[in-house]
Order: structure tokens, then C-alpha cells, then sequence
């Protein structure tokens, strides 16, 4: 049976992406092969490579899931992701 865990906050800067990487250290060490799902991820500039996404990896190197995958949706502009999408 699959099982999720939804990490969210208000506001940017605030721990989301850190609480997640250790979230998914913690179930690798319990023998578990979690994934890590960020759907759209803003402010990336124009390489577009998905910051949060490439922290988790570095942290928990058994992450099975690829960054196409992982964040699908990526926008150059550090706005909210209606805003980063339009421009």
C-alpha cells in the first residue's frame, strides 16, 4: 500500500525542502524506497535546473526518482508559480 506525506508552508525559505530531504533520509534508513515530489518549482532562471530537487538527491543518493519526474513543472522567475508561468 502506497503512502504519502504532503510537506507544505505559507511562505518560501522556511524549512519545506529541508524537512522533506530528512523525512526521506529517515524512511531510506528504515529500508524504505520513498520518492520525492515537488510538482512546480519557481525562480530557477534560465538553466532550470531544480535546485530543491538536486539538494534531496545530494542528500539521500538512493532517491529513485528522476528530476523529470520529480519537477515537472519548472519557471524561470521567482514568483508565485501562476505568476513565473505567465511571463
Amino acid at each position: 500500500m502506497n503512502k504519502s506525506i504532503f510537506v507544505t508552508a505559507t511562505d518560501t525559505e522556511v524549512g519545506k525542502t529541508f524537512v522533506s530531504a530528512l523525512i526521506i533520509n529517515k524512511l531510506v534508513q528504515n529500508k524504505l524506497n520513498p520518492s520525492y515530489i515537488k510538482p512546480i518549482e519557481t525562480g530557477l532562471g534560465d538553466d532550470f535546473i531544480p535546485i530543491d530537487y538536486n539538494f534531496v538527491k545530494k542528500i539521500n543518493h538512493s532517491l529513485s526518482i528522476n528530476e523529470e519526474e520529480s519537477v515537472p513543472f519548472r519557471f524561470k522567475h521567482p514568483l508565485s508559480p501562476l505568476d513565473s508561468a505567465v511571463i
